[in-house]
């Protein structure tokens, strides 16, 4: 099962990106059939690899991300700030973004300590010039708070909520028709 969710930018750009599991990325030539999917789509497209599986051999995983983005998609790791995030991960693979686990906005609005690692992981992120999504975003607060940081990507159900494969196909027909 493979979920889809919109994410948006200050910019008013919207993306498409789903998660996948790594265990499921390396089989069945999935990257070959991923592109040809990739190709098609009229919008801009992001995988978000999570860690909660060990990604396979970095010359493995080297080669298909090479090749899916060299076909127009970005390559984020998923729940950074998360008990699985790694910075080794980060460090070890050509990553494109984070995408900051939704537990690091609770209690943002009121907790010094989440703000203050907020502003921080925004640092990481911005001097590494890795692009960044933050989700989790539930309120109009949060996104004022998050975009006063610096911070230009979100996702959360305040903005849109993850839908279906299937689904997807509907949608971009009705985006580019």
């Amino acid at each position: 099962q493979i979920n889809f969710v919109k994410y948006y930018s200050n910019d008013h750009d919207t993306y498409w990106s789903f998660n996948l599991d790594p265990r499921i990325l390396f089989k069945r030539n999935l990257v070959d059939e991923l592109v040809f999917h990739i190709q098609n789509l009229p919008f801009r497209c992001v995988l978000e690899i999570s860690e909660n599986h060990e990604l396979p051999e970095k010359k493995i995983t080297d080669a298909a991300f090479a090749k899916l983005k060299s076909n127009g998609c970005k390559i984020f790791l998923d729940d950074f700030g998360s008990a699985y995030s790694n910075v080794e991960v980060l460090n070890s693979y050509d990553f494109d973004g984070l995408k900051l686990d939704k537990s690091l906005l609770l209690n943002v609005s009121s907790d010094n300590n989440s703000h203050a690692n907020l502003e921080k992981l925004f640092n990481l992120t911005a001097n590494s010039q890795l692009e960044c999504v933050v989700e989790g975003v539930e309120t109009s607060q949060e996104l004022e708070i998050l975009t006063r940081i610096g911070f230009s990507r979100f996702q959360g159900y305040f903005l849109g909520k993850p839908f279906q494969f299937a689904d997807l196909f509907v949608e971009s027909r009705e985006l580019s028709g």
